[in-house]
């Protein structure tokens, strides 16, 4: 018992230490936590929903453009796909927005898509055909990157889940767009698209 004495004496002597060590923790200043009751949405889901309701609308408008002026029935109807696909999420957007409190604003595209969709206008033939698949894989590499954040970082079940599936349609959506801008010898690098999710 006596040979028990020291290492029992040692080891009291560290309880306090480590306990003290684990007090001067510091927490995470701004946690993911679900949003409590009249606390309303989270800023950063805030800025996903008018986001992705942005890029919604830029799609459906191109989709219209395309549809329109595109010369290859292929590039047609994958604009048709798309411009079907982006309303329905522009309408599940809104009603999520809806449900959760959000305050939206304009979704009417960002700069930087209007000015491309502008360019778009200008274009006829084979060379609309080409820029309009050189927009949508940038596009979609910037709606993969929006959608897989939030899937992975969004504290609300709803948006998260709403994230999760409409990610893999948008991976659909890349590889279909892929295929055929490679028959258009276009190579957007797309290195700096997130592993799936």
């Amino acid at each position: 018992m006596r040979r028990w004495l020291p290492i029992t004496a040692i080891l009291i002597s560290l309880a306090p230490g480590t306990a003290l060590a684990q007090a001067s923790i510091e927490p995470d200043p701004r946690p993911r936590l679900p949003p409590q009751p009249g606390q309303g949405l989270p800023e950063h889901d805030q800025a996903f929903l008018q986001r992705a309701a942005e890029l919604s609308a830029a799609q459906i408008e191109a989709g219209r453009l395309a549809t329109d002026r595109a010369s290859d029935d292929r590039v047609r109807g994958l604009a048709g796909e798309l411009m079907d696909a982006h309303e329905e999420i522009a309408t599940e957007v809104e009603a999520l927005a809806s449900d959760l409190g959000a305050e939206m604003g304009n979704s009417e595209g960002s700069a930087g898509a209007v000015e491309t969709l502008g360019t778009l206008e200008g274009l006829e033939g084979t060379d609309f055909d080409r820029a309009y698949l050189e927009w949508q894989l940038r596009t979609h590499v910037e709606l993969a990157d929006l959608y897989q954040t939030e899937a992975s970082q969004s504290p609300v079940t709803p948006l998260a889940g709403h994230a999760i599936r409409i990610f893999a349609d948008i991976q659909e959506h890349v590889t279909a767009i892929r295929e055929l801008a490679g028959e258009y010898g276009i190579d957007v690098d797309l290195s700096e698209q997130p592993p799936q999710y």
